[in-house]
């Protein structure tokens, strides 16, 4: 188990850390995605310019995997525009809200005299595309950052002859936040690692007191750890148990004793770089008389480790989110195992933009967004349970629910391993 110095010198070694190396590293970041990834995503949607617009505080989804670190909110109104050109290169322009980072990266055509709606009219008639994509969609809310009120104005102010040209840039905007560079996919090895680490500093005998420590006291050490680190966390974190004799399957906000099985879920992400993890855990807190976790309670991790391997397999280029789920629950269902799948990208999001694999709650395929094919060089949270009756627990039914940040390149592999032993405490 590493401290949290050990931590940030990993993290400093990898340009996370302290913040202005991580400023400095997202600017070559967004520089790499916008040379390698952008103009293959507009060529596959057959969109030569793309127009986001956003107001401050109700900024499009898009803006955090395009807008530099030095601009988290839109100023006013702001907008930029992405032109494929003929020659493949992309040229960046940007409408308002500028920064000195922004001028790294981007051309301004901002002019005083003009409202942004007059130079934004300008500079779409000077590049003459073809197809304008806007983000609308009904189904990938990550699509949609468009609001009503922009679109209205927007068209208001635009000629009807470029009014005509534009069109819904559901498929670019998807494809370009689920995919991740080479520098990107190797950074997540990295904050999963670190990940892993918050888990193993917080399932730790000094941090808990029996029948005194409570769960909600690990879930603030995991955030002021995370905060420590420079980092943010873009959920809970959350920490709940089970108990031998009550058949709820995540009790919150308990105090801790001996026999419990503890269960975390945490995401972590950098200040400046959209880049999240997600990672579920398990961890048994020891008897005076034990020295391992009754056998039952290890079965039910065995059988969530076996279903991840049967989620992996299944895990291939050019397969929908659908035909990877109804293939790995017919295989679990074989093995006799009762399990559920809920699994999804990661990336500029938590959740993020891709195939979805599953639904929490649900046993059925999910329309449309489980219909996207997956891609090569992206990251997902292989999220899942599995169920079984322990006997040391007096037959009562045990949850394993597990998450491990997986990678697709050829095939899936984890990021930083995975559990395959109850934390024990």
């Amino acid at each position: 188990m590493k401290s949290v110095q050990e931590l940030l010198k990993i993290l400093e070694e990898n340009h996370l850390w302290p913040l202005r190396s991580q400023a400095e590293l997202s600017q070559r970041i967004l520089k790499e995605r916008l040379h390698s990834i952008l103009p293959v995503a507009m060529k596959a949607a057959d969109i030569d310019c793309w127009l986001i617009i956003a107001s401050e505080y109700n900024e499009d989804p898009v803006h955090k995997s395009l807008y530099t670190w030095d601009v988290p909110h839109a100023r006013r109104t702001s907008a930029l525009l992405f032109h494929l050109r003929d020659d493949g290169e992309i040229d960046k322009i940007q409408i308002g809200g500028s920064s000195a980072a922004m001028n790294e990266i981007y051309r301004s055509v901002s002019d005083p005299d003009e409202t942004i709606w007059q130079t934004l009219v300008r500079a779409l008639e000077s590049l003459d595309a073809r197809r304008i994509g806007i983000n609308k969609s009904d189904d990938f809310g990550l699509a949609a950052g468009l609001s009503a009120s922009l679109e209205a104005q927007l068209m208001r102010h635009l000629p009807a002859s470029l009014r005509g040209r534009l069109v819904p840039a559901e498929e670019l905007a998807v494809f370009y936040m689920q995919q991740l560079t080479p520098l990107e996919i190797d950074l997540m090895r990295v904050l999963t690692d670190v990940t892993h680490e918050i888990i193993n500093m917080t399932f730790l005998k000094e941090r808990i007191t029996l029948n005194q420590t409570t769960t909600t006291d690990l879930e603030w050490f995991m955030r002021d750890t995370i905060d420590a680190l420079g980092g943010t966390f873009w959920f809970g974190p959350d920490i709940d148990l089970q108990r031998k004799g009550i058949s709820t399957s995540r009790m919150f906000h308990e105090v801790i004793r001996p026999g419990d099985l503890l269960h975390c879920d945490i995401g972590f992400r950098p200040r400046f770089i959209s880049l999240h993890t997600d990672v579920q855990r398990l961890c048994y807190v020891l008897k005076d008389n034990e020295k391992n976790a009754p056998a039952g309670l290890s079965h039910v991790l065995s059988q969530g480790n076996q279903f991840q391997d049967i989620v992996m397999r299944q895990t291939r280029n050019g397969r929908s989110g659908n035909d990877i789920y109804l293939s790995a629950m017919k295989d679990a269902a074989d093995a006799g195992l009762a399990a559920q799948l809920y699994t999804h990208p990661l990336g500029t999001y938590g959740h993020g933009a891709g195939p979805a694999i599953g639904l929490y709650g649900s046993t059925e395929p999910v329309p449309v967004r489980g219909d996207y094919p997956l891609k090569k060089d992206v990251c997902f949270a292989l999220e899942l349970n599995c169920k079984a009756s322990v006997p040391e627990w007096d037959g009562q039914t045990v949850y394993a629910y597990l998450e491990e940040d997986i990678c697709f390149q050829e095939e899936a592999t984890f990021l930083s391993g995975r559990q395959t032993e109850l934390i024990l405490v």
